[in-house]
C-alpha cells in the first residue's frame, strides 16, 4: 500500500491566532468539513447541523485567517452559490506556536480527554452486551503476566486470548496494553503492519456507516527490555 502522507500538500501554519484555531478542537470542527472538499454554505452547515447564519460566521473567520478560500462559483439566478476549500490539505504547527508548558502537555491534555471519552464508551458497549464482564490474569505465550477484560461466559485460552472475542456474537469493541521485545527490524515491520491496517479501514469509513467506532493505535519504545 502507497503511503497516503507523502502525498499531501502541506502547509506550514505562521500566525499563532491560526495555530491556536486549528489545536482547539471545539473550533476546529467548524473547519474539518471544508479540507479537501468543496462546500458551499448550505452543505456545510447540513454537514455540522448548524444554521446556515452561524455557519457563514465562522467561514468569514475562516477567511480572514486565510485557511479558507472561494474555489468557484455557480452561477444562478440571484447571487451566484460559492464554494469554499481550505487552503490546503494539511497543516504543520510548530510547537513554539502554542501557549502550552512542553509537548508533553500537549500530549497529555489530548490523551487524557481522548481517553476518558473511550473509557466512557467501552464500559457502555460492555455493559449493554453483558453484565459479567472481568478481568482475567493469565500468564502469556511470552511467560509474561497479562490482564484481559472480558465476559466471564467466554471460554478463556491463554494461548490466543483474543480468539473467543472476535466472535460475531460479542460486542465489536477491544482493548489491551502489550509490553513486546523486539528487535528493531520487527518493530518497523509492526509499524507498517499497523498503519497499513489503520489507512485500509480508514478507506472503509463513510457517512453511511451505521456505527461510529474510536480507535487508537500507538507504540513507542521504551527503553532496553
Amino acid at each position: 500500500m502507497e503511503d497516503s502522507f507523502s502525498k499531501l500538500e502541506i502547509k506550514e501554519v505562521k500566525q499563532t491566532s491560526v495555530a491556536k484555531l486549528l489545536i482547539d478542537n471545539k473550533k476546529l470542527k467548524y473547519f474539518i468539513p471544508f479540507i479537501k472538499k468543496e462546500q458551499t454554505i448550505k452543505s456545510a452547515a447540513k454537514e455540522l447541523r448548524l444554521s446556515q447564519s452561524t455557519t457563514l460566521y465562522h467561514v468569514k473567520k475562516f477567511l480572514k485567517l486565510g485557511i479558507l478560500k472561494i474555489v468557484r462559483k455557480e452561477k444562478r439566478a440571484g447571487r451566484a452559490i460559492k464554494f469554499y476549500k481550505s487552503s490546503s490539505e494539511s497543516y504543520f504547527i510548530h510547537f513554539s506556536l502554542t501557549d502550552a508548558e512542553s509537548f508533553e502537555s500537549i500530549l497529555l491534555a489530548e490523551e487524557s480527554n481522548t481517553i476518558k471519552h473511550f473509557n466512557k464508551a467501552w464500559i457502555k458497549a460492555s455493559k449493554q452486551s453483558s453484565a459479567d464482564w472481568g478481568i482475567y490474569l493469565f500468564k502469556n505465550k511470552a511467560g509474561q503476566i497479562a490482564t484481559a477484560y472480558s465476559d466471564k461466559k467466554i471460554v478463556f485460552d491463554s494461548e490466543n486470548p483474543f480468539k473467543e472475542i472476535s466472535n460475531k456474537n460479542q460486542a465489536a469493541i477491544f482493548a489491551t496494553w502489550s509490553l513486546l521485545s523486539l528487535d528493531y527490524q520487527k518493530a518497523k515491520e509492526l509499524q507498517t503492519e499497523l498503519l497499513n491496517l489503520y489507512q485500509t479501514y480508514q478507506e472503509y469509513s463513510n457517512e453511511t456507516g451505521e456505527q461510529q467506532y474510536l480507535v487508537h493505535l500507538a507504540m513507542t519504545p521504551i527503553g532496553k527490555s
